[in-house]
């Protein structure tokens, strides 16, 4: 869940996980990171889409019967500028809650939505983590899917996985401290 009470400057949410694997010689990798330092205004992320899209996050996590008090919660990981809200931790499992249209059943996982996780894994310690889909026919009128289908996959992210993210927490963390651009 993006935060709009949190800062999103010289701090890597979730949502930024993407940004860590990406081209550095980008205009849109050049603005996110100016972001980050403070350089330019955020993003604006206040539009219909986005605040539908959180109020289904609540649909999907009732229907999955995550309890209140485990959802939108801040995690730190300490002495690096990575951070996550989450959707919602439960019993050590990171739940993420997002609307799809068009979905392979397959349960393969987007690129974006898995960095996202390992992200989440890394920061909070989770060993494991979930991701439910709300499977959206109509984008025009969100509050029409109350009642689509929700896909759970779970995903463990591989040592691997962990190790190779946390060495790039620790770059950026790095090159935010020493106020230079990652290259």
């Amino acid at each position: 869940m993006i935060d709009p009470n949190h800062s999103r400057v010289g701090r890597i949410g979730g949502s930024d996980a993407k940004y860590l694997y990406s081209g550095r010689d980008t205009y849109t990798f050049s603005k996110w990171w100016m972001e980050k330092l403070g350089l330019i205004n955020p993003s604006n992320f206040n539009n219909i889409y986005t605040a539908v899209g959180t109020i289904l996050e609540e649909v999907i996590l009732d229907r999955m019967g995550i309890p209140l008090n485990c959802r939108n919660l801040n995690f730190k990981l300490e002495g690096t500028i990575a951070a996550v809200s989450t959707d919602a931790f439960q019993d050590g499992i990171l739940h993420e809650a997002k609307t799809i249209k068009n979905f392979d059943k397959k349960g393969k996982i987007p690129l974006d939505y898995k960095r996202q996780l390992i992200h989440g894994a890394v920061v909070t310690g989770a060993t494991n983590t979930v991701i439910h889909f709300l499977l959206v026919n109509d984008y025009d009128n969100l509050f029409n899917n109350a009642d689509a289908e929700i896909i759970s996959i779970d995903f463990e992210p591989s040592k691997e996985e962990i190790d190779e993210h946390m060495e790039k927490i620790m770059y950026f963390t790095k090159c935010y401290d020493d106020d230079v651009w990652p290259t």
